[in-house]
């Protein structure tokens, strides 16, 4: 898909109120400043001295989700997100980051190595981990208030880079030397979070013979370089570049990863790496994508019929155009029925941290979505972000509704791996 050059200009944007009709956050709260337009021209005023940087501006600069709806729909091609970002970035130059967010950012997500020990010693908590157990007295209630009521995801022990190992070394499938050399981008929810569904991934394409790796890497940098800290962001960046040159395809099968790879070669301005982050971003494809142009047929066999309905996450068709791909995907397996649920493309109303900020407005998007799925009836929610997983879990868990939540590529593997 080829995208147009927006304009990052916040004096260019027209006021004309294209951005309202789709925008998540103003259809439920119809705030001005919550919308495209409004933060566009709060962002002019301080540009002109008008408005001070106050606390009511930053809260207006990360009352966004970073969809891209906006921009699908702006009559004067506005880059509404890069201006937003940029418009972080000065706030955080200006007021330095949290304190928590320095730990975070420039120790765990910079160092994945660190951040693994880390995960390690918190598995070892009772109720921090998939596993059964008892948890310690009110923690998962200190976990809860912590994260304002979401459903906390756990670690999932062993990580991803100690399951993709045990694979490796007891694969017994050919791999096919004429086929593309495959690099995995699994992303930190994969990695310890959703670690049995990135080993999912990465075991499909071992069986389908390709030859696919799991190079050293890092968080893809997007909650970084969307709280403002551009230097540590494009530090990490880089050393994705590095790590990721010389294959033919990078698959990931996470939508916000993919989209943030194919951004770096907008975040740099030397032209060396600008030409690497290019190179990156022509090889990234989504897992559903890479699938469908490679004509893949699933091994699955049994006549079971199971009712699936699809969420589109923001990152895969808003930010890279990517809608029809995971449905023929789905609808080419078998034992599946697939049903498009209403407004399948509407947000779950997650966006990274704006659900631990912002709980109210997202648990009232999210209420939007879980209606739209409980209409379908179907057995199986699928979608191609961990995120957009957590945030549907989250919502289905507290409708009590009898629905599982999938990764495509999970329902693409082996039979048994359904778990239903």
């Amino acid at each position: 898909m080829a995208f147009p050059v927006l304009k990052d200009n916040p004096e260019t944007c027209m006021k004309c109120g294209f951005c309202m009709s789709g925008c998540p956050v103003y259809n439920i709260d119809f705030s001005e400043s919550h919308v495209a337009r409004g933060r566009n021209m709060l962002i002019q005023m301080l540009k002109d001295n008008k408005i001070k940087a106050d606390k009511s501006y930053e809260s207006a600069l990360y009352y966004c989700l970073l969809c891209g709806r906006c921009e699908s729909v702006c009559m004067a091609n506005i880059a509404t997100n890069a201006i937003t970002l940029n418009a972080r970035k000065e706030y955080a130059d200006l007021k330095g980051l949290p304190l928590l967010k320095r730990i975070i950012f420039r120790l765990l997500l910079k160092h994945r190595s660190f951040f693994a020990r880390f995960g390690r010693l918190l598995s070892f908590i009772p109720g921090l981990t998939v596993k059964e157990g008892k948890p310690v007295r009110h923690f998962p209630d200190i976990i809860s208030a912590m994260v304002k009521g979401i459903s906390s995801p756990r670690f999932s022990v062993p990580f991803l880079a100690k399951r993709i190992k045990k694979i490796q070394k007891n694969s017994n499938s050919d791999t096919e030397t004429d086929k593309p050399r495959i690099a995995f981008f699994a992303g930190c929810l994969f990695e310890f979070i959703f670690a049995e569904a990135g080993a999912d991934i990465f075991s499909l394409f071992k069986d389908a013979g390709y030859r696919i790796e799991y190079p050293e890497q890092t968080c893809c940098a997007l909650p970084v370089y969307a709280s403002g800290d551009f230097k540590t962001a494009k530090y990490m960046a880089k050393c994705n570049i590095e790590s990721f040159s010389g294959y033919d395809y990078i698959v990931t099968g996470c939508a916000s990863c993919g989209s943030t790879l194919k951004s770096y070669v907008n975040w740099f301005d030397d032209e060396e790496t600008k030409t690497k982050a290019s190179e990156l971003a022509g090889k990234v494809k989504d897992v559903g994508e890479f699938l469908v142009q490679q004509d893949y047929q699933s091994n699955i066999e049994g006549n079971e019929k199971l009712k699936v309905t699809y969420h589109d996450p923001c990152h895969l068709k808003w930010k890279q155009g990517i809608s029809s791909e995971p449905r023929k995907l789905l609808k080419s397996l078998p034992g599946i029925e697939f049903i498009e649920m209403e407004n399948p493309d509407a947000c779950c109303g997650l966006g990274g941290s704006f659900a631990l900020t912002n709980p109210e407005a997202s648990s009232a998007i999210q209420a939007k979505k879980i209606e739209s799925i409980k209409k379908t009836g179907a057995d199986v929610v699928a979608t191609s972000c961990p995120g957009c997983m957590i945030q549907l879990m989250d919502g289905i868990k507290k409708n009590n509704l009898p629905v599982k939540v999938m990764h495509i590529s999970q329902l693409a593997h082996q039979k048994e791996k359904r778990g239903l």
